[in-house]
Formats: structure tokens, C-alpha cells, sequence
């Protein structure tokens, strides 16, 4: 029984490296610019994206609050 618990466990942690693993649009904008142009272009790259990042989450966040703020909600 435990052995099987330990199984979908591992399985877990194995799904869990897989999703981690690839590379995505922002991490690859970020290697081209760092391979061509230096680290502090492909930093504003990235710095850029986490902006970004910030302004979605600021502008989901406020949205939210005004959906709740609906009584019937």
C-alpha cells in the first residue's frame, strides 16, 4: 500500500519537472538578446516581462474586486 502511495508520488514529482521544464517566449527573447547583445540587454528584457507581468496581476486584481463588489456576488 505504501509502496503504491510512493508510486503516484514520484509520478508527481516527474509531471511536476516535465511542466517546469521547457523554456518559454520571454526566457528565449531573453537568450537571443543575451547571446547577440550582452546580459544587461537581455536584464531589460526580462525586467520588462516582469513588469509586464505586474501590470497584468495589478489590472486582474482590480477587476476582481470590482466583480465581488457585485451584491448578488
Amino acid at each position: 500500500m505504501v509502496f503504491l502511495s510512493m508510486s503516484i508520488l514520484a509520478g508527481y514529482i516527474i509531471l511536476g519537472f516535465t511542466l517546469a521544464g521547457p523554456i518559454g517566449p520571454v526566457n528565449s527573447a531573453r537568450l537571443d538578446k543575451g547571446i547577440k547583445n550582452g546580459f544587461w540587454h537581455a536584464w531589460v528584457v526580462g525586467a520588462g516581462a516582469m513588469m509586464a507581468d505586474g501590470i497584468f496581476m495589478l489590472l486582474v486584481y482590480l477587476g476582481m474586486v470590482q466583480f465581488i463588489g457585485i451584491p448578488n456576488v
